[in-house]
């Protein structure tokens, strides 16, 4: 998303710097960033939050896989699946779990990790089965991996958070707004990839 902001300013750099929380809203709360994007729907003290992104969790499958046949997969399809987690302490890990235990399915866990992307990375070398956040899924679809909807909603909320004190730069909004309009392309791209299997 950084590509079309970067052409249209090609002076100007951009610092991404990775955390995780609680580091990342640290820095945010004491002004050091223009902007941060977290997951997290507390915004740390001296910050705004905006939703950036809102989309419900997808299963993958390896694209051979017998549940690739259907469009939508429900939590009884399922069960004795071997099943890829993400780690235990993760809050769509968590939904996850409650969602399988309300219904009463039991799946075949085989491996956990604390990265969508290897948990991605898992399912395309097929060991399992998983459930994880359509941005992820998006990077590797078409790849030896489909995703399909689930018939029950887990929302993965992506924030864009700003620091409240910080001086405003109009290039912090040409980029703001470069955000927004990557965002909708992502949107699409994920619907398009979803609708194609309905």
């Amino acid at each position: 998303m950084c590509q079309p902001f970067l052409q249209r300013y090609p002076n100007v750099g951009i610092s991404i710097t990775p955390q995780e929380s609680p580091l990342l809203e640290e820095w945010l709360a004491a002004q050091r960033h223009d902007l941060g994007l977290t997951e997290s729907s507390h915004p740390p003290a001296d910050t705004s939050a905006s939703q950036l992104f809102c989309e419900d969790e997808v299963c993958v499958l390896p694209q051979d896989h017998p549940l690739a046949a259907y469009a939508v997969l429900q939590p009884q399809d399922f069960f004795g699946q071997p099943f890829i987690s993400l780690s235990a302490t993760d809050i769509y890990r968590q939904q996850v779990d409650e969602l399988f235990a309300r219904h009463g399915v039991q799946r075949r866990l085989v491996l956990e990790t604390h990265s969508a992307a290897s948990v991605c990375a898992m399912v395309r070398q097929g060991i399992g089965i998983a459930i994880v956040n359509p941005l992820s899924a998006l990077d590797y679809a078409g790849q030896g991996l489909v995703m399909r909807r689930l018939s029950q909603s887990i929302p993965f909320t992506v924030q864009m958070i700003r620091p409240l004190h910080r001086p405003a730069s109009p290039l912090v909004e040409h980029f703001v707004a470069s955000l927004h309009q990557g965002v909708e392309t992502l949107r699409q791209r994920l619907r398009q990839q979803l609708d194609e299997q309905a």
